[in-house]
């Protein structure tokens, strides 16, 4: 139960007292010998991390945050997964982009979490896509988020596949217009086909906020785009039809 208030105790005392007094106790329940302990402690770090200093965030992404995403536990990995993007926004001074001292090691953390050994874990880290590439910059998230989150959602054999398509196409806010184009739009192209209804639905339910980021204007948008939406708008399920009716004009 400690464990799970560490945010909102962090959040409350501000930074004097978690230095002082804090962050001893959170560091001993990130190692405690209960899995679902460190688990709860883990999704505390970043309000942790928000009320510290500059200094005593490095050290924390080092020397604690870092451990758990080895953590002999997968649950406690997966924790990490879902944590990470919301402890770079912790991280951030006043709205910045990270310093290379916080952001560097987040990306090494989250490049691990990818390739971990288990699949839940990976799943995981993949389904933070978008959010990872919103807190960690447009270039990871174009080369080492996107190439992974893509391939798992285009894989027939893969699981979560209607969740991953969202975070696909959820990507194109993060990586901007010219690589939601590039990028982007050849796998909705290719996921709108899906066999799988589900898949097709969870593409064009974001279909909205895509085109917010790409426009319609645009030799790319007029010749692939819109036949593409008007293609859809004849969709068999009649959950697609009703989305593409949907969108703003």
């Amino acid at each position: 139960a400690l464990a799970a208030r560490l945010g909102g105790i962090a959040a409350a005392y501000g930074k004097p007292v978690v230095e002082s007094e804090l962050l001893q106790l959170y560091r001993g329940l990130l190692v405690d010998e209960q899995e679902s302990v460190r688990v709860n402690a883990l999704k505390k770090t970043a309000p942790v991390c928000k009320n510290v200093e500059v200094s005593t965030r490095v050290a924390l992404l080092k020397d604690c945050f870092a451990v758990c995403t080895r953590d002999k536990a997968w649950r406690v990995r997966i924790a990490a997964a879902e944590s990470l993007a919301e402890v770079a926004e912790g991280c951030k001074e006043g709205g910045q982009p990270l310093d290379a001292d916080m952001r560097v090691p987040l990306e090494q953390m989250y490049l691990a979490l990818q390739s971990d050994h288990e699949t839940e874990v990976r799943i995981a880290a993949a389904s933070r896509g978008a959010e990872v590439a919103t807190a960690l910059g447009a270039a990871f998230g174009k080369a080492h988020v996107f190439p992974v989150v893509s391939r798992l959602a285009m894989d027939a054999n893969s699981v979560s596949r209607v969740e991953l398509s969202t975070v696909v196409m959820q990507l194109a806010a993060p990586l901007g217009k010219a690589d939601a184009l590039e990028l982007v739009l050849p796998c909705l192209s290719a996921l709108a086909d899906d066999e799988l209804s589900n898949v097709r639905l969870a593409v064009l339910l974001q279909l909205g906020p895509f085109v917010r980021v790409v426009g319609l204007d645009g030799e790319t948008q007029e010749s692939v785009l819109l036949p593409l939406i008007v293609r859809l708008g004849g969709d068999k399920n009649w959950r697609g039809r009703h989305v593409i009716l949907q969108l703003p004009p």
